[in-house]
């Protein structure tokens, strides 16, 4: 049975199961626009995790500060 299937069936069969095609017609068997929401969404993640990470820096600089201060006050 397979030995009568030609090179356009196959590539028929390829076409039909694809769920989307790149900029040269070839079969992508991924959705291309939930692949460009996941970028997206991991980009937006990365630009938080800095944010976040600039936060802590500042606040561990800020307790150290305040720690001094307190020693001071203490008179420690």
């Amino acid at each position: 049975l397979y030995d009568k299937l030609t090179l356009e069936d196959v590539n028929n069969t390829l076409k039909n199961l694809a769920q989307s095609f790149d900029k040269k017609g070839n079969p992508l068997f991924y959705d291309v626009h939930a692949e460009k929401a996941y970028i997206a969404s991991l980009k937006n993640t990365i630009s938080d995790l800095e944010d976040i990470s600039g936060y802590l820096a500042q606040i561990a600089k800020d307790f150290k500060s305040k720690d001094k201060m307190l020693a001071n006050w203490l008179k420690l």
